[in-house]
């Protein structure tokens, strides 16, 4: 599309944080989904790319979170859910 755009919403309580990115530049090939939290994977060329999502993927691992993505022509969703540590 001509109009690209990224939306980031982002929702805390008190035993919960929401981030939801929503990309639309296009959606992302189902062959690259199944490994984009990985470090080096990425849709654009050149070096020194992939690195975002993989850090994203480690804090997810760290709170125990969760993710879900969902892609398709016009847009990607990406929604993370971390637990808080309760001390």
């Amino acid at each position: 599309t001509d109009e690209k755009r990224i939306v980031v919403d982002i929702f805390e309580d008190e035993e919960k944080i929401r981030i939801t990115v929503i990309d639309q530049a296009g959606g992302i090939d189902p062959k690259i989904q199944k490994h984009m939290f990985e470090r080096g994977i990425s849709t654009k060329g050149g070096k020194s790319r992939g690195t975002g999502l993989s850090l994203a993927q480690e804090v997810i691992t760290l709170y125990h979170g969760e993710k879900k993505v969902q892609s398709s022509k016009e847009e990607t969703r990406i929604e993370i859910l971390l637990r808080k540590v309760v001390q």
